[in-house]
């Protein structure tokens, strides 16, 4: 719980592997408690392969950290195009440090 890291413009607290957008006026165990909030109900939600790639930093990671146990998949059917669910509390767990997103650069014509 002592652990602050910098990235981009944000305070993120640190426990173990989870990073919490501090606010100034937050109490850290505030924010712990909001994330178990936020895991628990995502427990039982799931999400896709594309969302869940985008979430850890791609397709790699994604299969790495399946391959590793850390994040529970599914895919019923067996067919090509079939969807994937992936443990949503899982993915948002192992979720990489977002960058700012500032929209489409224009080409200089």
């Amino acid at each position: 719980m002592e652990n602050k890291v910098r990235c981009g413009q944000n305070d993120l607290f640190s426990d173990k592997d989870c990073m919490i957008p501090m606010n100034k006026n937050m109490n850290p165990e505030t924010a712990v408690i909001l994330l178990d909030n936020i895991l628990r109900i995502m427990s039982f939600e799931s999400f896709g392969k594309d969302k869940s790639a985008h979430i850890v930093g791609g397709e790699e990671a994604l299969l790495k950290l399946i391959r590793e146990g850390k994040i529970d998949s599914d895919k019923p059917t067996n067919a090509q195009n079939g969807k994937w669910h992936c443990n949503a509390a899982q993915v948002l767990l192992h979720c990489r440090c977002a960058k700012k997103y500032n929209g489409r650069k224009k080409k200089n014509k």
